[in-house]
């Protein structure tokens, strides 16, 4: 049932924010868990709990969830991406995927990795429009990409 309430949640901010079409789908674990954070949790890690959602410059859809946030800055999330569109130029789309990590506050800033992949992300909430902004650096080629994501 929790898994259900959660593709709909999903679906519905999806659909609220435009970002993501119907067709595109990305795939979440059986169980997401949002834990509310609690009074000992400072207020500027709290905000970014919660589900995220919008798409890279390739038009990839992407989905992160901050799942829990403890009082020392750390927090586990899902790192949820879709398909990008096959751009005729030799390179192939990507297979969708979820994962679970670790994540950890510096300052204001949400950061985790991939090391796998050599990729590693930096996100924000923006004091404008409340929109999370995530920078993702490829080491091995140092290429940078952003994404907007809404809650």
């Amino acid at each position: 049932m929790k898994r259900l309430l959660t593709m709909v949640l999903v679906a519905l901010v999806m659909g609220v924010c435009g970002s993501v079409s119907a067709a595109e789908t990305v795939p979440l674990p059986p169980v997401v868990d949002v834990v509310k954070p609690g009074p000992e949790v400072s207020a500027e890690y709290a905000k970014f709990s919660g589900e995220w959602s919008g798409k890279w410059d390739n038009g990839c859809p992407l989905v992160i969830v901050v799942e829990s946030i403890d009082n020392l800055g750390r927090a586990k999330i899902v790192l949820a991406q879709g398909s990008w569109p096959w751009n005729g130029k030799g390179k192939n789309p990507n297979n969708p995927f979820w994962l679970r990590l670790p994540a950890h506050f510096l300052s204001d800033k949400m950061m985790f990795e991939r090391t796998k992949h050599s990729l590693y992300y930096e996100s924000y909430i923006s004091d404008k429009d409340g929109t999370m902004i995530v920078n993702r650096t490829d080491t091995r080629s140092d290429s940078r990409n952003a994404v907007y994501l809404n809650s």
